[in-house]
């Protein structure tokens, strides 16, 4: 299996700097017989990007700012100075651990290379990284092009499963420039803090080296969800099309809106109704794929379109109705998704989710046909499609329960008797005779149906 690739940054991502950073600034200053700022203050102004004649303002000392950089320069990587870093033992555990899984690649823009290499030594990680790049001569460029260079010059790179590691706008830019996945660290170590990471958009904000481990599985889920998107022709299968529009036919009246979160668009078929009747529909799906295809389809202007996985999305927006249609039965922790779900519904906000029923009609043949061996057995057809689960209303009912969620209303919507290529032949009366029969047959229904609230 080809292994992926990770550019580490190192300082305030790897090691903690903090301590250098602050000492070089204080004794520069105390050298000119100037005051200085305390460490919390003036790592609070670097996280911010403050400029140094802006520091150096606070403490009255601007009249020194040329003297300062040329020090700083001067002082910075000093080995005296460099001792001071700090790697946590959690930050090499987790690089040990990520070398197990990936192409470790230490990108820095360090003057130095000798006394890198001895700061490495010094702190037992020379041996974790498969490849060390630092620039060979100095360059005016922009910082995001020299990393750009660097890395381009990596023979190895393989832009769809990189990401770069970084606690600075000019990892952010480095990664979008070359089309790699950024992920941006704001932690104590860190250089920036978590706001003004954010100005840059990177793909992913963690606290810590630590919580890289969560992009490991978000990677195994996009690539599990491009298998599945594979699958699914655009053009929609047209039974299963008719049954998605029943299923909408039952969501519909109970929708209040105006702000509908949806869940997972696949191709759109529900997408492109919702998105007539609120014109604040906002729609995430974890494959591009999907939300290319239905950005075509869906006309409105002001349906807010995400690629996330659900377990990354995050949102400080409240929504009055969340959909959940054919999704918890292909993500991998359902309680939690349903957790996450709740906190961004507005107080009287309502979540809709739809399931593919174990206990329905078609299914119940197929057992007495012997093609499943019981009703919870995945079929051919679960397999191909994605399905970790397969829901009965009580399986359900408990993933409710345990995501502290209320049901106030429960159904199924559809009696399907035969598999989608044996109801082809049927004509729309029988389709709509079906859906009536439905109401009447709910735990025999193709779909479970429950509206839920926050408890």
């Amino acid at each position: 299996m080809k292994r992926k690739t990770i550019f580490l940054d190192l300082d305030g991502v790897i090691l903690d700097v903090s301590e250098r950073i602050y000492r070089v600034y204080k004794n520069i200053l105390k050298k000119y017989n100037k005051k200085f700022l305390s460490k919390d203050k003036y790592l609070k102004l670097k996280r911010e990007k403050t400029s140094i004649e802006e520091i150096l303002e606070k403490t009255k000392a601007e009249d020194i700012a040329i003297k300062f950089k040329r020090e700083w320069d001067k002082e910075i990587e000093k080995p005296d100075y460099l001792a001071l870093d700090k790697v946590s033992y959690l930050n090499k555990k987790t690089l040990l651990f990520l070398k197990n899984n990936w192409n470790l690649i230490l990108v820095t823009l360090r003057k130095h290379p000798k006394r890198l290499l001895v700061q490495l030594k010094n702190n037992k990680i020379n041996k974790i990284f498969d490849k060390v790049l630092v620039p060979s001569k100095k360059s005016q460029k922009p910082k995001w092009k020299i990393k750009s260079e660097l890395i381009k010059k990596y023979n190895r790179l393989d832009k769809t499963s990189a990401i770069i590691v970084g606690d600075t706008e000019t990892d952010i830019l480095t990664g979008k420039n070359l089309g790699i996945r950024t992920v941006a660290i704001f932690g104590e170590g860190g250089m920036r803090s978590k706001a003004f990471l954010k100005k840059y958009k990177p793909d992913m904000i963690i606290k810590n080296l630590f919580h890289i481990k969560k992009i490991k599985m978000s990677n195994k889920e996009k690539n599990r969800l491009k298998k599945v998107a594979k699958w699914y022709k655009p053009a929609g299968e047209e039974i299963e099309s008719i049954i998605i529009n029943y299923r909408l036919d039952t969501i519909l009246p109970n929708l209040k809106g105006p702000k509908v979160l949806e869940m997972g668009c696949s191709t759109g078929v529900m997408t492109k109704r919702l998105a007539r009747t609120f014109p604040k529909l906002t729609v995430i799906d974890g494959s591009k794929k999907y939300i290319d295809y239905v950005k075509k389809i869906v006309k409105a202007k002001d349906v807010n379109f995400i690629v996330s996985l659900f377990e990354d999305f995050k949102t400080k927006e409240k929504f009055d109705d969340i959909i959940l249609a054919n999704a918890l039965e292909h993500v991998k922790t359902p309680v939690s998704i349903l957790k996450k779900a709740k906190n961004w519904l507005e107080k009287q906000g309502r979540i809709h989710i739809i399931v593919p029923n174990a206990e329905s009609l078609h299914r119940r043949i197929g057992q007495k046909m012997g093609i499943l061996k019981e009703l919870k057995s995945f079929s051919k057809n679960d397999i191909k499609i994605g399905h970790r689960r397969v829901y009965t209303k009580k399986s359900l009912e408990n993933d409710v329960e345990r995501a502290g969620l209320h049901i106030l209303k429960s159904q199924g919507i559809f009696l399907k008797p035969f598999s989608h290529s044996q109801m082809g032949i049927f004509d729309k009366r029988i389709f709509n005779a079906l859906y009536e029969i439905g109401k009447e047959l709910p735990d025999y229904c193709s779909s479970i149906y429950f509206i839920c609230k926050t408890k």
